[in-house]
């Protein structure tokens, strides 16, 4: 068992036909052509995409992967493996359509940066994207989450990031020891895109998210602090209107009045 890039393999055939069904929904209501499977590993769930009307391209970094990946590139023409680390991975070198759909089951140590790799933006570049990833974290950046992550805030400007449902410890081999989570994130409207300035948020929570269990005003202290002791000409906020708030806890229009 190849477990360095500590892997959790899905196993529960169960499990892995609710995800197809959530893909495949997901396909159908964006007509979507063209689909990324980030690490697919021992390809249970490629085995059941494979099977949809979309061209599919595997990321795989393990390489040991290969004698259970390519015997499926025999058979389905529509399957193409490309064995590389996904952060380095260059989309438009392979894939000419601006977009397409993101798939995987992601371990928690990267989980963080693929999904900023693929959704961090002002537009809706692909269609959207189905994950396994854990609970906790999915808890976290879903649109409806009352306390919410740094990510949550980024990929949900242009997207909606809904939870699916839960997956046992037991529906993987090894099982880890936390419970995951399905969560399907779908393009925004242009409508439905805050029109708040989107970098000067990042600027926002690049200096209080470090924070985010104290109140704003508390917060603000040490901003103000680190800030004249770099002696730098860092962007201040007004956090007054809400400075008894967490970070966590504010929403879009409050980012919004805080960052304007």
């Amino acid at each position: 068992m190849s477990t360095y890039l500590w892997q959790n393999f899905l196993t529960d055939s169960s499990i892995l036909n609710r995800i197809k069904e959530t893909i495949q929904k997901l396909i159908e209501e964006y007509t979507v052509t063209h689909l990324i499977e980030v690490g697919p590993g021992r390809w249970a769930l490629t085995k059941k995409i494979v099977q949809l009307p979309v061209e599919i391209l595997c990321i795989e970094k393990d390489t040991t992967m290969d004698h259970y990946l390519a015997p499926l590139t025999k058979h389905h023409k529509n399957l193409h493996i490309h064995y590389q680390d996904v952060l380095e991975f260059n989309e438009k070198q392979i894939m000419h359509q601006k977009k397409h759909l993101i798939v995987g089951n992601l371990p928690y140590y990267i989980t963080s940066p693929i999904l900023r790799k693929f959704f961090w933006s002002t537009q809706a570049l692909r269609w959207g994207g189905v994950f396994l990833i854990q609970k906790e974290v999915a808890e976290k950046i879903v649109a409806t989450a009352p306390k919410k992550s740094f990510l949550r805030w980024l990929i949900n400007y242009a997207y909606r990031v809904e939870y699916c449902f839960s997956v046992p410890p037991k529906a993987f081999n090894p099982p880890p020891k936390v419970t995951s989570a399905v969560i399907r994130l779908s393009p925004k409207k242009d409508d439905d895109i805050p029109t708040l300035s989107y970098e000067n948020m990042v600027t926002f929570l690049d200096q209080y998210s470090p924070y985010k269990r104290k109140t704003l005003w508390a917060s603000s202290k040490i901003v103000a602090k680190l800030a004249k002791k770099r002696d730098s000409d860092e962007v201040m906020f007004d956090i007054m209107p809400f400075a008894e708030k967490r970070l966590e806890e504010l929403w879009w229009e409050e980012m919004d009045k805080i960052i304007s």
